[in-house]
């Protein structure tokens, strides 16, 4: 998983370690994300504000 053409999961790690929910909205498959983020909600883009929000628990 990337943000531009970095790596995203150093910022998740950060944010988790903060306790800062989060979600990945991403064309990545569920299984190409790191076992430490597998309980992350996940969108796959392209998504839709109500499905973010359900994804959240929002």
């Amino acid at each position: 998983m990337k943000l531009g053409a970095k790596p995203a999961c150093p910022i998740a790690d950060l944010l988790t370690a903060r306790g800062v929910p989060l979600l990945f909205t991403t064309d990545y498959d569920g299984t190409s994300r790191p076992a430490r983020f597998a309980a992350v909600a996940r969108c796959q883009k392209s998504t839709t504000i109500r499905r973010t929000t359900q994804a959240l628990g929002a």
